[in-house]
């Protein structure tokens, strides 16, 4: 073999090794949001010594809802502003936060670019998490204090009735918590 052409099947290997060597995101492909709270909607990758960070930009309907640059988080709608950020967490962590609304429910996009420290070229990765907004507010009343508090529920629960003739309680029990919200309700 020539030089030439074993210096072009080298090059050939390297920008092929490039190309598939770039950092890939992982999300969920659908997730249930707690109605009126905050929620995390993940995006990750891992990261690469040979690939830096150069923007993240969250957007639902081909719509921003928030963009990072090296000049900071910019959200150009103002119906996400004060409610829309992305997680300061570790490298490869770009999840998005986001207060939600029953409306903000819909097909979200994370994407990400890097850029190549080797070849300066840029390299975009984009995936999608389906996201449906649920009600989920459990309410605690205390019959002695006549207080109420809501409390988010989470989004899978499974509720068990118990029937005491004394008090008929009413007890529902987060699926992911051994903690025990209650509704009680007087006859």
């Amino acid at each position: 073999m020539k030089i030439w052409q074993t210096t072009f099947l080298l090059n050939v290997i390297f920008m092929v090794n490039q190309v598939y060597s770039f950092p890939h995101l992982s999300s969920l492909s659908e997730m249930n949001a707690t109605w009126k709270a905050s929620n995390t909607i993940p995006c990750h990758y891992q990261p690469s010594d040979e690939y830096i960070q150069k923007e993240i930009r969250w957007s639902k309907d081909d719509r921003t809802v928030i963009q990072r640059d090296k000049s900071g988080d910019h959200i150009p709608m103002s119906k996400y502003r004060g409610k829309a950020s992305i997680l300061n967490g570790p490298a490869g962590d770009v999840s998005l936060i986001l207060d939600m609304m029953l409306g903000d429910s819909g097909a979200y996009f994370c994407e990400v670019t890097w850029t190549s420290r080797a070849t300066k070229e840029t390299a975009t990765n984009k995936v999608h998490t389906q996201v449906k907004v649920i009600k989920g507010i459990t309410k605690t009343s205390d019959p002695l204090s006549e207080a109420t508090t809501s409390q988010p529920a989470f989004t899978r629960t499974g509720i068990t009735k118990t029937s005491d003739p004394l008090s008929e309680a009413t007890t529902s029990q987060p699926a992911f918590t051994g903690r025990d919200l209650k509704n009680v309700s007087l006859p």
